[in-house]
């Protein structure tokens, strides 16, 4: 399992420790803590039998067997217990939602046209939400909180589960761009999708190079507005993936040639077909994000769904991400990665990033 990148430093940046997999409560912030004796997993995938993690002021500073810890720090026993990295779910709204059907709490979707692009969640993130500690007591230290609806929903944060406002939680606004194809996403057939995609696209391109004369109203009339071709510049950079959901294996297919034809840094959302085609994903470097207990189709999009998805991919050589698709219970991502683990995932593969 990967995700996409975190932008953090010192020794021990891809480790953090989620203590509720050993049996404790979580640390408080900027806590001083040891946790001794544990089977440490560390993002490297390495694993240390009988390690110390030792925390000071909120951050790890060692990990090891042989850290020596200062008089005064508290110490837990985690003696046959599993200390984890912190868990990254790249596949929620965790703090733009609360009650799903009372649309007042529900911030992670714009209405009107299907074309959202420049639509920013940043803004509309709870750090109060309830299912922050929630999520956060079941291991899960950051995600990637999206917006959804359209055939471009809009730009995606990640986000720690620990702050008391926005700016503590954020690590990285705009950190992805969310779009969906399938039939139905700007009303009629697959084809129409598609078109519409590459129609966005090519306009983004063509606003970036006569921006002067769109300003001064002798440029040709264009499909979006212009916050949403600003919006789509870094994706059409690469600097930012575009995620997108999408399950046919045809569909893939479609989506594969778009991100060929246009530079993208393409990220597949679930996926549930992408076995089928895993060999044309892993030669495009593509990464695909899936929730493994999806097996049943859900859809005529999704009659290839299977157990063993995650493990077709890896052995193909495609990067997999495991995913909850889930906000209220983004904490069953455990029980995700199990589930890949239990039909082929190598259990090394489930705890790198």
């Amino acid at each position: 399992m990967s995700v996409l990148a975190r932008r953090r430093t010192g020794p021990w940046s891809g480790l953090l420790v989620a203590l509720v997999l050993a049996g404790f409560p979580a640390t408080a912030v900027g806590q001083d803590l040891a946790v001794i004796g544990g089977t440490v997993h560390t993002v490297s995938g390495d694993v240390i039998e009988g390690a110390t993690v030792l925390i000071r002021d909120g951050h790890i500073v060692a990990v090891g067997r042989d850290v020596e810890v200062p008089a005064g720090v508290p110490a837990l026993d985690a003696t046959d217990r599993v200390v984890t990295p912190g868990l990254f779910d790249i596949t929620t709204s965790v703090g733009l939602v609360e009650v799903g059907m009372v649309s007042s709490t529900v911030d992670y979707q714009m209405q009107g046209d299907a074309v959202r692009a420049a639509f920013d969640v940043v803004d509309g993130i709870n750090p109060r939400s309830v299912l922050v500690p929630v999520n956060r007591a079941a291991g899960l230290t950051t995600v990637l909180t999206a917006p959804a609806g359209g055939l471009i929903a809009g730009q995606a944060a990640v986000i720690d589960l620990v702050g008391s406002s926005t700016d503590e939680m954020m690590v990285e606004p705009r950190a992805a761009m969310m779009a969906s194809f399938a039939a139905g996403a700007v009303g009629g057939a697959r084809g129409a999708v598609s078109l519409r995609l590459r129609e966005v696209l090519d306009d983004a391109r063509f606003w970036r190079g006569h921006r002067g004369e769109f300003d001064a109203g002798r440029a040709r009339e264009l499909a979006v507005s212009r916050l949403d071709l600003e919006a789509l510049g870094p994706v059409l950079d690469g600097e930012v993936p575009l995620i997108v959901d999408v399950h046919r294996a045809s569909d893939i297919e479609a989506v594969l040639r778009i991100a060929d034809d246009y530079g993208l840094d393409l990220v597949i959302s679930g996926g549930s077909e992408a076995w089928i085609v895993a060999d044309r994903i892993a030669a495009a470097g593509v990464r695909v994000i899936l929730k493994p207990l999806n097996n049943s189709p859900a859809g005529f999009d999704r009659l290839g769904a299977r157990f063993d998805n995650a493990a077709l991919l890896h052995r193909a050589g495609v990067q997999v991400i495991v995913g909850s698709f889930e906000s209220h219970n983004a904490r069953w991502l455990t029980l995700e990665a199990g589930n890949a683990v239990r039909f082929g995932l190598p259990e090394t593969g489930s705890l790198e990033g």
